[in-house]
């Protein structure tokens, strides 16, 4: 025999080493793990050998490299993996050609089994015939509708046809041999009739409601027919069969009803001054009337620097130049930015009216080596009050008053609140005004409230 050749390679490899002699029992070598899987195949076909014509089913017994022709050193087309069946149509000597996955070459006949035979499966008797039960169907030991239950089988239920006589069946089914009434049994099984769930069900064992429950269905889940009774109906579900309210379902799928398009929510700008609104975007555009300072107007649209608004002057046009995304609201004020403080002249000369008041829910803070530098941070107490100032700031000066709160406060709008000292946030006083207020950030009251000197009287000009 000719000597075989033991290649141990990485698909499309034609790199090998030779094996002994045929007669020495070679195992394939497990190898390390991740190494490439192990390819057998012989050395070369003899020389002269005639090849046969077959049609054989075979099976690998290793990884095998499928070559372009009857030797080693020709290519390798890809590798066939271990236990895989293949159709061998033609050999030649130690050779034997086939197709894998669209490649045809040939492998080596040493490393192939024969396929086990096909199991066929004994046809079924044709002298068994068969019926059907079209409807919710009881088996009679005899053939009388007086006769005892041998049981009762649901519509398309299958039983073996035995012979007929009048209204009478006789069948056997389950094991039983009894009789079932001609008319409710067919030669062909019933086309499946569908149902579907309005809405979430239980799925009872019997008609009541307080018997055991058999699953629960979702909404517009598909369910088999089984039968109607009074108000309720049987079907056939994953879990077993049972009954729901025949009011709970539909004879044909229910369609999704179209989510509702949610009403925009309505977006508002609010009047820096007292402002002409125009019919169109232009100051050459007649006016409508002037729209008084700090109006909150619905904003609709917005065209080459004027935005299309309803107000109380009609719809129409306001430049953008006179417009905030933001209302005008006051600015409580509990530290230096009160009246005499430090930073009072921040504010000075821009106010309309200066009230005292408080803010419930929330404490006072001083920083212990700072003491005139002070925070106010939320409370979960209603009795904790701070006493502020509220400022109501002249529309005119507005705008620029806050660029300067902002920039004495060192607060960004467009930076992260957490990267923050204080925080600008609107607050409720107790005349339920609300206005603008730095409070300080969660991580500094998280500070304060372990480290930072309380002000129990919530007064700022006290807290000595």
């Amino acid at each position: 025999m000719t000597a075989l050749a033991l290649a141990v390679a990485v698909t499309g490899s034609s790199t090998g080493f030779v094996l002994p002699a045929v007669g020495q029992v070679h195992a394939p070598a497990t190898g390390a793990a991740g190494a490439a899987p192990m390819v057998l195949e012989p050395r070369a076909a003899a020389a002269g050998i005639a090849a046969k014509k077959l049609n054989l089913k075979k099976v690998t017994r290793h990884n095998l490299n499928l070559r372009q022709a009857k030797s080693t050193r020709t290519r390798v087309l890809l590798t066939v993996p271990k236990n895989t069946t293949v159709t061998v149509t033609e050999t030649s000597g130690t050779w034997s050609k086939t197709t894998y996955k669209g490649k045809t070459g040939w492998v080596s006949s040493r490393y192939l089994k024969n396929a086990p035979a096909a199991q066929k499966t004994a046809p079924e008797s044709q002298s068994i015939a068969h019926r059907y039960t079209t409807g919710f169907t009881t088996l009679r030991k005899s053939a009388s509708a007086k006769s005892q239950s041998l049981g009762s089988y649901q519509r398309r239920a299958k039983v073996e046809f035995l012979s007929a006589s009048g209204a009478w069946t006789k069948v056997k089914v389950s094991g039983k041999t009894g009789f079932m009434e001609s008319a409710r049994l067919s030669k062909t099984n019933p086309a499946v009739v569908y149902r579907w769930l309005k809405s979430k069900q239980v799925v009872y064992k019997s008609t009541n409601n307080k018997s055991a429950r058999v699953a629960t269905v979702e909404k517009n889940a598909k369910v088999e027919w089984l039968r109607t009774g009074t108000g309720w109906t049987a079907i056939r579900t994953g879990k077993g069969n049972g009954w729901v309210l025949t009011s709970a379902l539909a004879n044909t799928a229910i369609k999704p009803t179209a989510p509702k398009k949610p009403t925009p929510k309505a977006s508002y700008r609010w009047t820096t001054a007292k402002v002409n609104i125009r019919k169109g975007a232009g100051t050459s555009h007649k006016s409508l009337g002037l729209v008084p300072a700090n109006e909150r107007v619905t904003y609709l649209k917005t065209a080459n620097g004027w935005s299309n608004v309803r107000s109380s002057k009609g719809t129409g046009w306001i430049s953008n130049n006179y417009l905030d995304k933001t209302g005008q609201y006051s600015f409580a004020v509990y530290g230096t930015l009160r009246k005499g403080q430090s930073a009072y002249y921040i504010l000075k000369g821009k106010t309309s009216r200066e009230t005292k008041t408080t803010i419930a829910s929330h404490s006072m803070y001083l920083q212990p080596n700072k003491t005139w530098l002070s925070y106010v941070i939320p409370s979960k107490k209603a009795s904790d009050k701070v006493v502020v100032e509220r400022m109501d700031i002249k529309p005119a000066s507005y705008r620029a008053t806050v660029a300067n709160m902002d920039k004495w406060e060192r607060f960004n709008p467009n930076k992260p609140l957490a990267d923050q000292n204080y925080n600008r946030v609107l607050v409720t006083d107790k005349d339920g005004k609300k206005s603008w207020a730095y409070l300080g950030s969660k991580k500094i009251g998280k500070y304060l409230t372990k480290n930072g000197i309380r002000v129990t009287s919530g007064d700022y000009l006290k807290r000595f």
